[in-house]
């Protein structure tokens, strides 16, 4: 047999004796339903209940999370795909950090990322009845401008936005 094999069948077969023996030696005995689902503060009585109470909002922030950086990960081989510098390799970059942006910008004008409900965003505008978002946009327009190279021209465009933007 070859020694990738061997070694594998001597950790299976490792494994499955470590866990005979433990469950062979292990004491027996039957837990009750209040000693399962009862808090274990160093051997003492608890004091309070187990279950604690949370604000769901910092579960949903940290699923956001989980989920932006899964997919910011993803941005890790453009960097070897910009070296090619083929324009459809730049346009599958663009549109892969757009709809990145559009999640985030779709995430904060619902306000998912806010804990606080109750305080608006210093960020989120309301004009007319429209949310107007300019920060994530002057960012995504930083962001594109990296991509080529040409930083000066999108700012520019950017704080022209702005401008027509703070002029309405």
């Amino acid at each position: 047999m070859k020694i990738l094999t061997q070694l594998t069948l001597i950790s299976v077969i490792l494994s499955l004796i470590f866990f005979a023996c433990t469950y062979i030696l292990s004491p027996k005995y039957k837990l009750t339903l209040r000693d399962t689902y009862s808090t274990y503060e160093c051997g003492f009585a608890s004091r309070r209940k187990s279950r604690l109470p949370f604000k769901l909002q910092f579960f949903l922030v940290g699923i956001l999370f989980l989920i932006f950086d899964v997919e910011i990960t993803a941005l890790i081989p453009y960097g070897v795909m910009y070296m090619d510098s083929q324009y459809y390799s730049q346009l599958v970059l663009i549109l892969f950090i757009g709809i990145l942006v559009l999640g985030v910008l779709y995430e904060f004008v619902l306000g998912g990322l806010l804990l606080n409900r109750s305080v608006k965003s210093e960020y989120l505008y309301i004009y007319d009845g429209e949310y107007v978002v300019f920060l994530p946009y002057f960012l995504f327009c930083i962001l594109c401008s990296m991509i080529y190279d040409n930083l000066k021209y999108v700012v520019l465009v950017g704080v022209i936005a702005y401008l027509v933007w703070r002029g309405k």
